[in-house]
């Protein structure tokens, strides 16, 4: 009887060896997500404190080196209390201020505007990238790269201009009383 058996000498194998990590399921659901109100009202109170330690700051410190008056603050008070009143005061004038100046010389105050609206604008239509999502299209990376690059020089601009000799040549010495500011 023939031998029907075949016998085949097989090569080794490398043994595969399986890595099973457990996670714990998490659930999408927003019923189920961690409560996030205690972190936000943190933050809300830390933010909040933070601008009423700024505008009492600013009130204290503008009393103390005597800019408060330039910006028509009235019935200051040199108390440390009176700091957050009086910064209030300086924050409620300097709009006005601004106001002012820019009917006095409309073109400027228009210039000023475009100068930090444009940027900002071409910046925003750009929208934020989402990680793993799809690519934004050509035209939002190019208006968003003409956005920060005209930011870019705006401000490379107002910072020459700031520093320029020309610029503190033009300047007079502030009043320091408002009644001797023209």
């Amino acid at each position: 009887m023939p031998n029907i058996t075949h016998t085949t000498t097989r090569p080794s194998s490398p043994k595969t060896k399986l890595l099973v990590v457990r996670q714990p399921s998490r659930s999408v659901r927003p019923s189920e997500a961690p409560e996030r109100t205690p972190l936000r009202l943190a933050v809300g109170v830390i933010v909040a404190l933070g601008v009423l330690l700024a505008v009492w700051l600013m009130g204290y410190l503008g009393f103390r080196l005597g800019f408060a008056p330039l910006v028509r603050t009235p019935d200051l008070t040199g108390a440390a209390t009176g700091g957050l009143a009086t910064g209030t005061m300086m924050l409620i004038s300097v709009p006005r201020m601004i106001f002012r100046a820019g009917l006095a010389e409309p073109l400027w105050l228009m210039l000023g505007f475009a100068m930090i609206a444009i940027p900002a604008a071409s910046l925003a239509a750009a929208r934020p990238l989402t990680p793993g999502g799809p690519r934004p299209k050509e035209s939002f990376v190019i208006i968003a790269s003409t956005g920060a690059a005209a930011t870019m020089v705006s401000a490379a601009l107002l910072i020459a201009w700031a520093g320029s000799p020309l610029r503190a040549a033009s300047l007079r010495p502030v009043p320091v009383q408002p009644i001797e500011a023209a």
